[in-house]
């Protein structure tokens, strides 16, 4: 039996257009998992912080590029040392937002209390854990010194000290989000490992794997990497 040409042709459209389907409905659970994790108001603030970025930051500092390589060139400037001004990235009013929302807390953990004991400045950190009991932990330092401006500095360094919060709900969808996405499995590993992924090192996981990451779930995870 011969297949015409333009039968060929219509397969080959119909597959594509199935394929596109395909990926449509995965790339949209994804999101849905994601921000369900994550919780509405958050998820939406994030959503808007990300528009807002991409609207009003990557297409005037990089028109006439698609998106895939518009956050390319972008990461690539942060290598090498030409950020811009945080007031060029976040508007006064999306800052408030990010941190109204409560989205600030689920990226980053602050200490609950700090205080100086005899030698040491200690450090106590409040967290939930998976069957929401408040826990708590304990860090200090050491202080050599008796100088009280030094040990003031000290102090207040304590104070201001934030670590990536790996029991927030951002964490969590995070870990659900990676099975699906090597470019969230990327960040996940690293941020996993040390609290931090370098800009560097998500460029070269991008270029040797050739990663997907203008995905709705891997544009988000960018904008909170990048910019908060």
């Amino acid at each position: 039996m011969t297949v015409s040409k333009h039968m060929k042709n219509q397969f080959i459209i119909i597959s594509i257009l199935l394929l596109l389907l395909t990926s449509c409905k995965s790339t949209s659970a994804d999101l849905e998992k994601f921000e369900k994790i994550l919780g509405p108001e958050k998820s939406e603030t994030l959503t808007k912080l990300t528009e807002d970025f991409e609207n009003n930051f990557l297409t005037k500092k990089y028109p006439n590029t698609d998106l895939s390589e518009s956050y390319w060139n972008f990461m690539v400037e942060i290598t090498q040392q030409n950020f811009p001004n945080k007031n060029e990235l976040v508007s006064e009013e999306n800052e408030k937002k990010y941190i109204s929302s409560g989205l600030i807390n689920e990226k980053y953990h602050y200490p609950d209390s700090v205080w100086v004991k005899e030698k040491e400045i200690v450090s106590r950190w409040t967290y939930k854990d998976e069957s929401g009991k408040i826990k708590s932990y304990e860090d200090s330092i050491f202080i050599k010194s008796k100088d009280s401006v030094k040990i003031d500095s000290l102090f207040a360094l304590e104070k201001n000290k934030v670590k990536f919060n790996y029991y927030g709900n951002y964490f969590k969808a995070l870990e659900a989000a990676k099975s699906e996405s090597p470019f969230i499995n990327l960040y996940y590993t690293y941020t996993a490992a040390s609290g931090y992924a370098s800009v560097s090192s998500l460029l070269q996981g991008i270029k040797d794997y050739n990663m997907e990451i203008t995905g709705p779930v891997e544009r988000r995870v960018l904008v909170l990497a990048l910019v908060y």
